[in-house]
């Protein structure tokens, strides 16, 4: 690692991105996710359609089915945690020890522009950043960048 480098602090969002991107392609069953969310929204198409059109009859099978639909929507809650029990700790670690560790006087100042800060009571808006600031946008602009790659390679993949 370079020390107090911004470009250090890049690296360790990076690995940690690819990390929790791996974690979760491997422990949230994506296709199950997908086809959960398909038959809720289908049921809430139903029942919106039965709502307004006042179909009783119809109403009623799909109380029916309502615990069924909970059912579906907590496993889908589930299925969206499971990775959080592995990248939860790993982010706390980075956070809490390797950053500082790595990068103690790690600063880049005078921003051109102002960022929300963590601070919020005592500086809502600041115009630096430390390495846990880097750290943490860097990781939301690589975990959407890598999540846009996927459904890139998953539309050429549908398509081609």
């Amino acid at each position: 690692m370079i020390p107090n480098s911004w470009e250090g602090v890049m690296a360790v969002s990076f690995a940690f991105s690819v990390v929790s991107w791996l974690v979760n392609t491997r422990f949230g069953d994506r296709k199950k996710l997908k086809k959960i969310n398909k038959e809720i929204q289908a049921f809430q198409k139903e029942l919106s359609e039965a709502t307004k059109s006042g179909d009783k009859k119809k109403l009623k099978e799909l109380g029916k089915r309502d615990s069924e639909v909970m059912d579906k929507t907590r496993e889908m809650m589930m299925l969206s945690f499971k990775p959080l029990i592995v990248v939860l700790p790993l982010f706390w670690v980075a956070y809490a020890f390797v950053l500082p560790a790595f990068f103690p006087d790690f600063i880049v100042d005078n921003l051109s522009f102002y960022l929300p800060s963590s601070i919020m009571f005592w500086e809502p808006w600041k115009n630096y950043l430390g390495a846990r600031g880097l750290f943490i946008y860097a990781l939301l602009v690589f975990g959407l960048s890598f999540q846009l790659i996927e459904k890139i390679f998953e539309k050429v993949k549908k398509n081609g």
